[in-house]
């Protein structure tokens, strides 16, 4: 995935920046799959994006961290 053509093709550059509602995006800062970086690049282009990296996190932080993760999505849809 570190490809740039393929990034441009699963981050959608076009579609991302019409997302308006505030969206959180959630990623691992031990992912092997996708760097955080592309969740860095993905909330730059949404323009109500929140990036959260969960500090020695895989690719499935949500699954790994569920009570942390449980908890930072309660706390973002209040």
């Amino acid at each position: 995935m570190n490809d740039p053509n393929m990034r441009r093709y699963w981050w959608l550059e076009q579609r991302l920046p019409r997302i308006a509602c505030p969206t959180l995006v959630t990623w691992g800062s031990d992912d092997p799959v996708m760097t955080s970086d592309f969740g860095r690049q993905a909330v730059s282009l949404l323009p109500n994006g929140r990036l959260h990296v969960f500090e020695d996190g895989t690719h499935n932080p949500h699954a790994v961290a569920l009570e942390k993760y449980a908890a930072l999505l309660a706390e973002f849809l209040a």
